[in-house]
């Protein structure tokens, strides 16, 4: 206001506490003194980002800052604001940083409460989703929803309500729509348990970081998210991508579509295994040891596996080429002149995709290796392609 004619009009208030003398007559102020508190503001540093204060059992508070620590006036000044919020005659709030406590005095009683105080580092993760597929995606982190982009700031512990008499704090608990999607993190502090849908947050390790994480579904981001985007049913392509290390285990589920892309090796000579239906087009690497239950290598497409290849079923359409690698330390490479079924389960090769009981044997001892006419002529020790004919 500028004179006695102005009015007022609402705003956004903030609050610093000072000293103050106020002198009355008649209702109205005529004088009033206001001066800083000594050695409170002017000597503190605001809480440096991220904060926040829960009463998670009666008489039990939970302080979470993202600041490294806090000082104990910042700490009573943390508490105060989250108090007085719920009840207007809270006025100090003196921390004990010895014994974790809060001594809360009021404007309407001369007893004072204590309060029992933990305080907790957080962390701050950025939320990512990774979506293959046109699902509507959500995260839940300890009941708050986040969106893609959000911040989550995460401690040791959830700041939600427990009970009244409760003697330990939640942990941290999330839910992801849908409900296959996988959670993915980075950062030394953190952990995720898909399968209890726990995240853990670790301050004690050493040099603690900020970390990220992702909700992967049917996208390159999991392997787990692409798992279980196909047993929902959902059809998912890879194309020129390479895969998460990691099986994906799909039987009975949807397509998958790996269009020039890579399978990367596990460590140690591990074996990947990928169940259910995949269909390869393109050029696309199986760079280590792979099983695989019912491949369809697509008409002018090539399937390279560097390392052993344990199959049940691979389709090969006319000109497909399925090249892997052989015992001896070399490899075969076969490129089908017709359509054929390999069923490496029973050691035959079909060439009537609707009559798969008369077949052509590949056992060992049977002739296919190198034998003239035969429907698979090849030897481990020649390098060159072999083309796979009608047996005459």
């Amino acid at each position: 206001m500028e004179d006695e004619n102005d009015s007022t009009v609402s705003s956004a208030f903030t609050k610093t506490r000072v000293n103050a003398v106020i002198i009355v007559d008649n209702g109205a102020i005529r004088t009033a003194w206001i001066w800083d508190i000594p050695g409170a503001a002017d000597d503190e540093d605001p809480v440096y980002g991220y904060s926040n204060v829960n009463e998670w059992a009666t008489g039990k508070l939970i302080v979470q800052h993202y600041a490294e620590r806090l000082s104990a006036y910042q700490v009573s000044e943390l508490i105060r604001d989250y108090l007085h919020n719920s009840n207007s005659h809270v006025t100090d709030v003196t921390y004990d940083a010895y014994n974790n406590e809060a001594t809360v005095s009021y404007d309407n009683k001369t007893t004072t409460d204590i309060y029992k105080v933990t305080l907790e580092r957080v962390f701050a993760y950025p939320v990512t989703f990774s979506n293959g597929t046109s699902a509507t995606m959500s995260l839940t982190i300890n009941g708050k929803s986040y969106r893609d982009g959000d911040v989550a700031y995460l401690g040791e512990h959830s700041p939600e309500w427990v009970s009244t008499g409760a003697a330990a704090m939640k942990d941290n608990i999330f839910e992801v729509e849908p409900a296959k999607a996988e959670l993915v993190v980075t950062g030394n502090t953190i952990s995720v348990d898909n399968a209890t849908d726990k995240i853990t947050i670790d301050d004690t390790v050493s040099n603690p970081t900020n970390g990220t994480i992702t909700v992967a579904y049917g996208s390159t981001a999991s392997a787990g998210g692409i798992e279980g985007a196909l047993q929902d049913g959902t059809p998912i392509t890879i194309k020129n991508e390479t895969l998460p290390v990691g099986d994906i285990h799909n039987a009975d589920g949807a397509v998958l579509t790996l269009d020039g892309a890579t399978v990367p090796a596990k460590p140690n000579n591990g074996k990947t295994d990928i169940t259910g239906e995949v269909i390869a087009s393109g050029n696309t690497t199986l760079e280590g040891n792979t099983g695989i239950s019912h491949t369809t290598i697509k008409a002018g497409s090539t399937l390279t596996i560097k390392a052993a290849l344990d199959a049940h079923t691979v389709i090969l359409e006319e000109g497909a080429t399925l090249d892997f690698a052989a015992e001896d330390g070399g490899h075969a490479k076969f490129v089908a002149s017709q359509y054929m079924v390999i069923s490496f389960t029973d050691n035959m090769i079909y060439t009537d995709p609707d009559d798969l009981t008369e077949g052509t044997s590949f056992a060992d001892g049977s002739g296919w290796w190198g034998s003239n006419g035969a429907l698979l002529t090849a030897s481990t020790n020649n390098f060159g392609t072999i083309s796979i004919v009608a047996a005459s």
